[in-house]
């Protein structure tokens, strides 16, 4: 499912945490880190183009949703007051 996103497990090692309960493990050849609450969290990584890609995405839903709430319309069903943002 990751992979379909462009996602990979990365395989590089590197210090990130100097706490020991937050050591690096390693699974094979996978980077893992127990996070807390019985999870452990696997490093993983993508080619920048797709992740400038999916951050444009998300800006542009973003600015469409602002949008749509800081234009002033009659009536919107299940809106009520008023909004005013400066800038």
């Amino acid at each position: 499912m990751f992979q379909e996103g462009g996602w990979a497990i990365s395989e590089e090692f590197g210090p990130t945490a100097d706490d020991s309960r937050m050591a690096e493990s390693s699974l094979g050849s996978v980077n893992t880190r127990y996070v807390g609450n019985d999870v452990t969290a696997v490093l993983m990584e993508i080619p920048d183009e797709l992740y400038k890609e999916d951050q444009a995405a998300k800006a542009a839903n973003i600015k469409a949703v602002e949008k749509d709430i800081l234009t002033k319309k009659d009536h919107v069903e299940g809106q009520y007051g008023e909004i005013t943002v400066k800038r």
